[in-house]
């Protein structure tokens, strides 16, 4: 059985008596590719499209519909203004948690460096929070939550809150909590939603192009004919870019390094 719809979004399929299908999702296999290097390679393949004046109509009905489908996926990429404040946010939430952690470190090392009971009291704290001192708020934001989450889990369980309060500190742990708190919602580690919501848009958008570039690259492919003169030169510019993108890998995994040679075996006795 053969079936072609023949349109502005025009697609081919043929399916024989085995039920096998040919499909461009069959046929065309494309390169692993994030929405981000979609989006260049659709461009990459549009612009070398342009720099061809007149193109058999069946493949600049193909290009129409990548080039909306690129328009698209460019669109569900592009930030919005809400997220751009959310960056804002996470820097400022950053800042807000180091300043709460570095304050409590200096009012504790005080206690640390006065005799008497609360001097054990401090130090045996101070050992708890800060074993390698402040460095732990110079890692990547999400490692840091993660510090500062172990450190306060650190204080519930050990009941160590009492010793805040009988150094009169309660101050200082009510404000890392609340900073703390903030900084994991900035970051979206406790109120993921909306990165969920922003992969639910991307997807379906990289999905589309993805579908639309395969169907472009079956029309070019298909137009390549020994018959008629400069067809194949056409198809082959037309899909440079992706077949560049293909040869695209690091050095070390395209050409990957055999086994030392044996060393020399010295000659045998005679």
């Amino acid at each position: 059985m053969a079936r072609i719809s023949v349109g502005f979004t025009r697609t081919i399929q043929y399916r024989d008596r085995m039920g096998r299908s040919f499909s461009p999702s069959d046929l065309i296999q494309l390169p692993r590719v994030s929405a981000n290097e979609g989006a260049v390679l659709a461009l990459e393949l549009l612009n070398e499209a342009k720099a061809h004046k007149k193109l058999p109509a069946r493949i600049d009905a193909a290009r129409k519909r990548l080039e909306i489908a690129h328009h698209k996926l460019q669109a569900a990429l592009t930030p919005a203004a809400g997220e751009t404040a959310d960056t804002q946010a996470q820097i400022l939430a950053d800042r807000a948690i180091d300043n709460a952690w570095s304050a409590t470190s200096d009012w504790l090392r005080g206690w640390t460096k006065l005799p008497g009971d609360e001097q054990a009291q401090a130090s045996a704290l101070f050992a708890v929070l800060f074993p390698d001192g402040l460095a732990f708020t110079q890692k990547p934001y999400k490692i840091e939550w993660q510090e500062s989450e172990s450190r306060l889990r650190a204080i519930d369980e050990q009941k160590l809150g009492k010793t805040f309060d009988a150094l009169g500190g309660d101050g200082f742990l009510h404000h890392l909590r609340a900073e703390h708190k903030n900084y994991g919602e900035a970051l979206g580690v406790t109120s993921p939603k909306k990165q969920v919501e922003k992969i639910a848009v991307v997807r379906p958008a990289l999905d589309a192009l993805l579908d639309a570039l395969r169907v472009y690259a079956t029309k070019v492919a298909a137009h390549a004919d020994p018959d008629e003169a400069g067809s194949e030169e056409l198809s082959a510019a037309l899909l440079g870019p992706l077949s560049t993108w293909h040869s695209r890998a690091p050095a070390a995994e395209a050409t990957p390094p055999g086994p030392n040679p044996p060393p020399p075996q010295p000659p045998a006795a005679s």
